[in-house]
């Protein structure tokens, strides 16, 4: 008998190769050398940024000021609803809790008539001349800027002095004891309306 092994197609499960019981790694690379100007600059960069924020933030608040001074010069003295009672603002005449009546004046405008506009333009220069200061000189300039705003309205000089006579068709209170709280109200105002011309 032969003592030498003979491989054979019916040999056993293949070994598994095995692996090193440890692997060898290159040495790492050295550590940079932390240089003097490098630290140098990121000590100046962040010193840098922390000097920027509040430089912005003063240049941002002084033109935001500053637009707002432009937008609304007098707001300081606009009442919010916060200001002491002797605080010197301007206060609404109204507030929620006021209340008040709400008169009305519904009137028609009378046709012109040229005769009775003639006879006004002459009371009125009339009562203008015996008022004490006023002068030929005054009179002058009113005519030339009523002149100038009939042709800037393009309108008649007469038309700019005399705005015609009114009528009145009902006048008188329509509620009494009205406040901001109750937001929108409903009339009804009756009166005659002439359908003919005054």
């Amino acid at each position: 008998m032969n003592n030498e092994w003979t491989p054979s197609s019916t040999a056993g499960p293949a070994r598994p190769e095995l692996e090193p019981l440890y692997t060898v790694h290159p040495p790492p690379s050295p550590r940079p050398k932390r240089s003097l100007k490098r630290c140098l600059g990121y000590t100046c960069l962040i010193f840098v940024l922390i000097l920027c924020v509040p430089i912005v933030y003063f240049i941002y608040l002084f033109f935001t000021t500053l637009l707002g001074k432009i937008n609304d010069p007098h707001g300081e003295l606009v009442y919010n609803g916060t200001h002491p009672v002797g605080a010197t603002v301007v206060r609404p005449l109204i507030d929620l809790d006021t209340e008040f009546d709400l008169a009305l004046t519904v009137f028609a405008r009378k046709p012109r008539d040229e005769r009775r506009v003639k006879e006004w333009l002459e009371r009125d220069k009339q009562a203008r001349m015996e008022s004490p200061g006023w002068t030929e000189a005054d009179e002058e300039k009113r005519a030339s800027k009523k002149a100038a705003t009939a042709a800037w309205l393009k309108l008649d000089v007469e038309q700019v002095s005399y705005w015609g006579e009114e009528e009145v068709l009902w006048q008188g209170v329509a509620r009494e004891g009205l406040d901001m709280k109750a937001g929108a109200v409903d009339l009804d105002i009756e009166f005659d309306l002439p359908l003919e011309q005054l």
